[in-house]
């Protein structure tokens, strides 16, 4: 994997393999990404448990002519992709995911959403991360997600943080819902 365009991949895995692909990929030296976050293991209980942000996926970044060769990985069910094959994530929806779970931001899974009011954070470490403003009485939260995988993350931004409407053009993808802007937007 010397040469050639790098892209992103969602793997689909066995349910609860998503540590043990992860860590047979890094071994073979393949750039592997498993989002995570916090949530109690018991409801009341104080103590937290780490857990998939996507459970059942992994992703991975290889060149296009190796990304079969990943379904060879024990407990790989398949990759991601539409009715013409496997297909890339977006670039910037994948970077938008990175930013917030190497933030440290609490966020969760939530449900996946094509349409509503969207912001762009407009301080603070999620600075130009795009998304749809979620309604609730606990603070700004914004959903961001993989419109391949028609899956989204909620994010709790911090108290102060500022948000600013922008318009969604769809230019990331055609249904995807968030993305990381340029300071010139």
């Amino acid at each position: 994997m010397n040469q050639g365009h790098l892209a992103w991949y969602g793997l689909y895995v066995r349910p609860r393999f998503e540590n043990v692909v992860t860590s047979t990929l890094s071994r073979k030296g393949v750039d592997v990404f498993m989002p995570t976050y916090k949530t109690r293991s018991i409801p009341n209980e104080h103590r937290r448990i780490e857990v998939p942000l996507f459970p059942s996926y992994v992703f991975c970044r290889t060149q296009a002519a190796e990304v079969r060769s990943l379904l060879m990985t024990p407990g790989v069910v398949h990759i991601a992709g539409n009715g013409a094959g496997v297909t890339p994530i977006d670039e910037v929806e994948m970077a938008a995911i990175k930013l917030v779970v190497q933030a440290g931001i609490r966020c969760q899974p939530c449900q996946f959403l094509e349409t509503g009011r969207w912001v762009r954070v407009a301080d603070g470490v999620l600075r130009n991360l795009k998304g749809i403003l979620a309604d609730s009485g606990h603070g700004t939260r914004i959903v961001v997600g993989v419109s391949l995988l028609q899956r989204a993350v909620l994010v709790e931004l911090g108290e102060g943080t500022r948000v600013v409407p922008v318009s969604h053009t769809g230019a990331a993808s055609n249904t995807g819902i968030i993305g990381l802007v340029s300071d010139s937007s």
